[in-house]
């Protein structure tokens, strides 16, 4: 396995780029929608993410002449992406939900969310044994890639508008 050697002061420049880049999705997630419709968008930002999941494990191969290109590459894409994403996702979920059930719906959401984290991590880690540290990285961004098609093929790549009842009053 090939080892990086970043310098501490290197990886928070990476970590750097992600929150500039999340800073530059928060300035044009809605101007995005906008000009795409808030489906698109969504599939989008979450296309951009779950695309930058590739990085890590890529960087290290050795044929690959510039890790840091890639890792810094995919921060960017991570940081511009899951912003985008996420801002409109959140608006478009509170928009389709009655005021009343916006804290349990929320709530469930997280819950179904944080329940299958510690079985991730169970799973990664038997994989990071079983078959190595970058291939369970290849594993998990193909399974994140895969959930993103769940995604596209849903009816959210129509919806173009947040409901008439969600516009700012």
């Amino acid at each position: 396995m090939n080892i990086l050697h970043f310098s501490p002061a290197l990886i928070g420049l990476v970590a750097a780029v992600d929150g500039a880049a999340a800073v530059l999705g928060a300035l044009i997630a809605g101007r995005a929608v906008q000009y795409l419709g808030i489906g698109p968008v969504i599939l989008l930002g979450s296309s951009l993410y779950e695309v930058s999941r590739v990085s890590i494990p890529l960087a290290g191969l050795q044929h690959t002449t510039a890790p840091l290109v890639i890792i810094a590459t995919g921060s960017l894409l991570a940081g511009f992406g899951y912003t985008i994403y996420e801002v409109n996702q959140v608006s478009l979920r509170q928009a389709l939900t009655a005021q009343e059930l916006l804290g349990r719906t929320t709530g469930a959401r997280r819950f179904l969310i944080f329940c299958t984290a510690p079985l991730g991590a169970a799973i990664g880690g038997y994989l990071g044994n079983a078959i190595g540290l970058r291939s369970t990285l290849f594993v998990g961004a193909v399974v994140s890639i895969l959930s993103w098609l769940i995604m596209y093929f849903s009816p959210i790549r129509q919806v173009r508008d947040l409901p008439a009842a969600a516009a700012p009053r």
